[in-house]
């Protein structure tokens, strides 16, 4: 009997209690419904939402790929030229020194402002004929092939018509009745007898007073004999020329009587009056360069208002503040202002 009573309790707490399995299940369904319940809002805020319109990316690429394409040509624009400091340094300064140096030990030259121009031009000429060591000038035959292209036209020569007709036209006009030239430094006298033809073409109603001066003593001894060779003699010279009893050609006596042919260094003092006309040409590049400073000084002091001077070629007025160029050819006359 109480065995019987003991399994029916037992049977009814059985009963009461749920099974295991089914809370579990309930459990996963509640779960499934919640993650429903969360994705069917999403959706319903996502078709409320406007729809999202995306751009095509074309137009921004076309963009980037100009862009890329002008920066090369903007940096090479932007690029600076090679600073004048830089170009500077490519000048080989330290050659150039020895090579002004050796020029002036072997050919008595003396690179200065008045020929620095001439002079550093043909150091790079120089520096492309020859290599390494063959660039210093250490004869004198070095020293005159480096000057060979200094000397002006028609130097150690008779006037070509073409070089008289230039300077002719570049003279200025002069009605003084006295025409007053230097020539320094006039060598054998071929180029005082040229400038004494011009002189007379150019001024015929003056009297023409030259100066020819130098410090060769047999040239300037032997210039007033000078006479012209046949096969030298040219129409514009003639007729300034006349016919000698053993047939050469000398001058007439109107250009002997305008020249004054001296032994004189430049560099010393000078008793020249006041001149209209300073003919020194390829002279003050072969003094030093205090000597170039002082005999310049002297060319001004020398020089009337209204003259004008006539240097070598490769050379010019150190200050050329005080005077206007006028060139023709290859000669330059600096016209005092």
């Amino acid at each position: 009997m109480v065995l019987k009573k003991r399994l029916m309790k037992k049977n009814l707490q059985k009963k009461r209690k749920p099974p295991l399995r089914n809370l579990t299940l309930g459990r996963a369904k509640r779960k499934q419904t919640h993650r429903s319940s969360n994705m069917a809002a999403s959706n319903n805020l996502a078709a409320s939402a406007p729809p999202v319109v995306v751009e095509p990316q074309i137009e921004s690429t076309e963009k980037e790929a100009k862009s890329d394409e002008e920066k090369p040509a903007a940096e090479e624009k932007a690029a600076p030229e090679t600073p004048k400091a830089e170009a500077a340094e490519l000048f080989d300064e330290k050659n150039y020194g020895f090579v002004v140096e050796g020029l002036k030990n072997f050919g008595k030259f003396n690179a200065t402002a008045l020929n620095e121009s001439w002079t550093r031009h043909r150091f790079e000429e120089w520096t492309k004929e020859r290599s390494g060591s063959a660039i210093q000038i250490q004869s004198e035959k070095d020293a005159e092939e480096f000057l060979k292209s200094f000397w002006s036209e028609c130097s150690n020569q008779w006037w070509t018509k073409e070089y008289a007709d230039n300077l002719f036209n570049l003279l200025p006009d002069n009605s003084a009745k006295q025409i007053i030239v230097w020539n320094p430094g006039c060598g054998n006298g071929m180029e005082t007898y040229s400038l004494a033809c011009v002189l007379a073409k150019r001024y015929p109603e003056s009297k023409i007073r030259l100066y020819a001066q130098d410090v060769d003593l047999l040239s300037v001894s032997n210039a007033p004999m000078l006479t012209v060779p046949e096969d030298e003699r040219t129409a514009w010279m003639s007729p300034f020329l006349t016919k000698t009893a053993s047939g050469s050609n000398a001058f007439n006596q109107q250009i002997k009587d305008s020249i004054m042919f001296e032994y004189h260094d430049c560099q010393h003092t000078n008793a020249l009056p006041m001149v209209d006309l300073i003919f020194a040409r390829d002279l003050l590049s072969f003094l030093d360069e205090k000597a170039q400073q002082s005999v310049s000084q002297d060319f001004l002091e020398k020089l009337k208002g209204n003259g004008c001077v006539v240097l070598g070629e490769n050379e010019t007025v150190p200050d050329s503040g005080e005077f206007l160029e006028h060139t023709a050819g290859a000669i330059t006359v600096f016209a005092k202002q």
